[in-house]
């Protein structure tokens, strides 16, 4: 005749899945059992108890065994807990090696995106000192707000209109500062030259 615990085991897959009743009826048949019983269930139906009720059913079977720290048994939201760290430990190492690197270019391509505005600014608050002749500016990076004092290289063809909305100034204004460029564009390979006129140029010698 199958023993106590075989008997159990038979039953424990529809018990799991039935209401409170259900787990009450499996507390009850593991208070049942011999501590040599007990201590032969498997751990995957040890883990479906919280720490009360596993430290309860112990203290039924073996009331002489003291539980210093139940919780460490099994411990509150334990299957919560495993769950994650077995679905990151399965995770393979290449996988999370792509993930922190992406994870670093992200927040290098911040902070890049986040101090280039203030190198900008800080570049436009300095004086500047041009000569006289445009021939001799150095070549802008790009065109924003706080360009001033270069000579940029179209590299794509550009609108007027957004050329001047890039660098925050009238549209007639860039025009007449570019005379050499005809067009109702601003074609490829052109020299486009900014200047807000906010610093005197150097005298020619």
């Amino acid at each position: 005749m199958p023993d106590k615990l075989t008997l159990f085991l038979q039953d424990v897959t529809s018990a799991k899945v039935k209401a409170d009743s259900a787990n009450a009826e499996v507390i009850a048949t593991l208070k049942k059992m011999t501590a040599e019983e007990f201590a032969r269930v498997p751990r995957d139906v040890l883990n479906d108890l919280t720490t009360r009720q596993y430290a309860d059913v112990v203290q039924t079977v073996a009331p002489d065994v003291q539980l210093v720290e139940p919780a460490a048994a099994i411990p509150a939201g334990g299957r919560h807990n495993r769950a994650w760290r077995d679905y990151w430990t399965w995770i393979p190492a290449p996988v999370v090696a792509v993930v922190v690197s992406l994870a670093i270019g992200m927040i290098t391509l911040a902070a890049a995106v986040s101090l280039t505005p203030l190198l900008e600014w800080q570049s436009y608050s300095t004086p500047l000192s041009r000569p006289a002749h445009v021939s001799e500016w150095p070549r802008c990076r790009r065109l924003s707000r706080w360009t001033d004092g270069c000579v940029y290289g179209v590299t794509k063809g550009m609108s007027w209109h957004n050329a001047a909305r890039y660098l925050d100034i009238p549209e007639s204004y860039l025009r007449t500062l570019n005379r050499h460029v005809s067009g109702d564009a601003i074609p490829t390979g052109s020299d486009l030259t900014v200047w807000r006129e906010r610093f005197p140029l150097q005298e020619v010698q």
